[in-house]
């Protein structure tokens, strides 16, 4: 096996999982607070300042996505990083910012007459900041991620996400309104500009490349393919806010838009952040059969810890999102249902994902990720008008399908893989959900034939199928829960770098 030798964290096994708990730890902390200031929010809030939000999401979301997308990712996979390709990037990164900031703030009106009807325009200017200060961070992240060095990366997120939760808490229990969204948004990405800043300085100096040429000239060029993919990534996962709130009123696009972020949580706040780590590790290693078994394992890792999750939060939503949120908040629970399947799926699809983008092949991933996004956004055309947002959800969840057996199908072959291993990695999950699965619908439907109140009899069923999944997942030779504890502690990784050093 062969390694950046200027590595912060040594390309090992060991240094993997190491990352991996960082960054898994770092941000999972400043999660929970910025999970819960949503929840708190929800609580406060009418759901049209949630859907007036959405609709300026959708231009901040573009241009952090493309301003992290074309730069962040070939810096992180470019095999020698040279000062003037930094000074670049973020020179273009800044441009990209302020033209985005300016668009955002002159077209604030129509966007919101037309996509987020009732709404206030002056969210859409004050969200603006937003965009700006993104900018400032993605080149210093990038170097952090290059370097692996997650232990300030995830200092950094904790922070900014701690920040920005609690000050919008702050700010919604003493009457702010939808200005308290505005200021969660704003000051995480101010702390994160500046700490990402602060920290990318220690180690700029490692990172740069003394001299010579670029001997991988190929991931370096891929700078183009990043870009592709974020846009149709941004398409796909944007898309749907614009056509449910031109197509309803900034009341159902909030209840959707709430929907989609808890529910998307998996997919955001897990997978996209243990997804850094491996597409950094896999871009750092040389080695086709490392890459392979580290795939196997972190598919192993992502299914045991998303999947069992599944099923307790379809059933136990009707009972948990009224009655946290409100009664005004009911009419978004089928819409979570379907949309948690949708995230969780999508978790799992984007960890062997990150490895073909990690590994040069991130065109493949493209040419995916754009037929996956021109399917969704004609299929919401055509779904939403008639169905609202429930349609919008079940398109969501539709399209996995195509997008995951696309991914596992080609990117096994591109990795050299073949499926039947993958089949072998994640059986005993598959296995034990499907029995969680079948124990807590059969509770759920005796429960309320006996009589039992819906609520009890979700929370009893939900919790009999855990118990059942726990136990699966825990004992037998195939049971992947103690292999999961053994890659927390760097155990699995460091065999697999061992044999194939």
């Amino acid at each position: 096996m062969t390694a950046r030798t200027d590595a912060t964290v040594e390309i090992t096994g060991t240094g993997v999982a190491r990352s991996m708990s960082l960054a898994a730890a770092g941000h999972g902390a400043g999660q929970v607070t910025w999970f819960l200031s949503l929840v708190v929010l929800g609580a406060l809030l009418d759901p049209s300042a949630f859907g007036t939000v959405a609709a300026g999401l959708v231009i901040v979301n573009s241009a952090t996505l493309l301003m992290g997308a074309g730069t962040g990712g070939s810096i992180v996979s470019t095999r020698h990083l040279a000062r003037g390709q930094v000074r670049s990037a973020m020179a273009l990164n800044l441009l990209l910012g302020a033209v985005a900031t300016i668009a955002l703030v002159v077209l604030a009106t129509p966007i919101t007459e037309q996509f987020a009807a009732g709404g206030d325009p002056e969210v859409l200017r004050w969200l603006s900041i937003a965009i700006g200060l993104h900018a400032v961070s993605v080149v210093p992240v990038a170097v952090l991620r290059r370097k692996m060095a997650f232990g300030r990366a995830a200092l950094t997120s904790f922070v900014a996400y701690t920040t920005g939760g609690l000050v919008a808490v702050a700010i919604g229990v003493l009457g702010g309104g939808v200005w308290a969204l505005v200021a969660r948004l704003v000051l995480y990405e101010a702390m994160l500009a500046l700490l990402s800043v602060v920290f990318a300085r220690t180690v700029m100096g490692a990172a740069l490349h003394s001299g010579g040429d670029d001997d991988d000239g190929a991931r370096r060029r891929g700078g183009g393919w990043f870009f592709a993919l974020a846009l149709a990534n941004f398409v796909a996962f944007n898309a749907d806010y614009l056509i449910v709130g031109r197509f309803t009123d900034a009341e159902r696009l909030g209840l959707y838009a709430l929907a989609f972020l808890v529910a998307f949580a998996p997919l955001r706040q897990f997978s996209w952040q243990i997804g850094s780590v491996l597409f950094s590790a896999s871009a750092a290693t040389d080695g086709p059969e490392l890459i392979r078994r580290r795939l196997v394992t972190s598919l192993r890792l992502g299914s045991s810890l998303l999947l069992p999750g599944l099923v307790p939060a379809i059933v136990l939503a009707p009972v948990v999102l009224p009655g946290v949120l409100g009664e005004e908040w009911a009419s978004m629970v089928p819409v979570f249902q379907l949309l948690v399947a949708a995230g969780v799926a999508h978790a799992v699809v984007n960890i062997g994902a990150e490895f073909l983008s990690g590994t040069g092949h991130v065109d493949l991933r493209s040419w995916i990720s754009i037929g996956w996004a021109g399917s969704m956004v004609v299929a919401l055309l055509v779904v939403v008008p008639s169905h609202g947002i429930v349609g919008a959800a079940a398109v969501h969840l539709g399209s996995i399908v195509p997008l995951g057996v696309a991914t596992t199908v080609l990117g096994a072959r591109r990795l050299d893989a073949r499926l039947r291993t993958f089949w072998l990695a994640t059986r005993g999950v598959v296995g034990a959900v499907l029995a969680q699965a079948v124990v807590t619908a059969g509770l759920v439907v005796a429960l309320g034939t006996w009589g039992g109140a819906d609520s009890a009899a979700a929370i009893v069923a939900a919790l009999a199928g855990i118990v059942v999944a726990g136990v699966l997942l825990s004992t037998g030779d195939d049971a992947p829960w103690p292999t999961v504890l053994q890659l927390v502690q760097g155990g699995v990784l460091r065999r697999s770098g061992n044999a194939a050093s």
